[in-house]
């Protein structure tokens, strides 16, 4: 049952980069144990309210709150023992194993000028059996597929022990094989309790995996409900700038959006 206090809060949210306005007045509130999907047009500001959910941006406006303390008001590694942030792109010059990249997880639990203790290597192979992972644990990170190296970074983030989940594009470049995999072993962890926000580009997918969609428009929140409520065709006409059709997913019933070519062209 969710909390009195959602997990997960933005209140009134503003923020803008030099001369470019991105959120206005943004409110977000997420229950503990909810699955909400953050969806949007290029620069509508999913991944930017992201980074303020998560504390490494400050609004300039408004507040975020984790468990109703407001995060300005945190330490990072406070902060960073209660939300992980899984980032769309991770980039590892070093030759790192898979292991050692899990590793980077326990930071906020180790003691400055000492090294990981027993709890934090079976907190480490902990997370790569649940994403799947152990059997690569000491394969180089860079040599790792596309959809081994999302999980080795989820992996990453479940190794901090969150309460709360955040991912920016899970399923970004990946085959549907491997994003299917992803967000089923998300999916899994969320209905063990952990609370999961992700931003979303694919509509479909965040239709079958996400019960809760906010969607993003012109700065501000533009409708936030179940699938079946967000994604209607004029609604995603007037905030894609696309013209769509909607059915029913033959199982599951969620809308899945169909792009309907324009001035008459059949893709032929």
């Amino acid at each position: 049952m969710p909390s009195s206090a959602p997990a997960l809060e933005a209140r009134q949210v503003t923020f803008a980069y030099p001369g470019t306005p991105v959120l206005r007045s943004v409110s977000l509130a997420v229950e503990s144990g909810e699955m909400v999907a953050l969806l949007g047009p290029n620069a509508s500001g999913k991944t930017t309210l992201l980074r303020l959910l998560g504390g490494a941006l400050q609004p300039q406006g408004g507040k975020v709150l984790l468990d109703s303390v407001a995060l300005k008001g945190l330490r990072r590694r406070e902060i960073a023992r209660q939300v992980a942030v899984v980032p769309q792109q991770f980039t590892m010059p070093f030759a790192f194993t898979a292991q050692e990249v899990v590793m980077m997880g326990r930071t906020p639990y180790l003691r400055p000028l000492s090294g990981p203790g027993p709890a934090d290597r079976e907190a480490v192979m902990e997370a790569l059996e649940t994403m799947g992972m152990a059997p690569v644990a000491d394969r180089f990170f860079n040599d790792l597929s596309g959809g081994e190296r999302q999980k080795v970074m989820v992996a990453m983030a479940l190794a901090q022990g969150p309460q709360v989940l955040l991912l920016d594009e899970p399923t970004a470049h990946l085959d549907i094989h491997a994003q299917m995999e992803i967000l089923d072993r998300v999916k899994r962890l969320n209905q063990e309790g952990l609370t999961v926000v992700a931003a979303m580009h694919d509509l479909n997918l965040a239709a079958l995996y996400f019960p809760r969609l906010v969607l993003l428009h012109q700065c501000t929140v533009a409708a936030q409900g179940s699938p079946q409520e967000v994604l209607t065709g004029e609604r995603l006409q007037a905030v894609y700038g696309a013209q769509v059709a909607l059915h029913p997913h033959p199982t599951l019933g969620v809308p899945q959006v169909t792009l309907l070519p324009q001035n008459g062209w059949g893709g032929r």
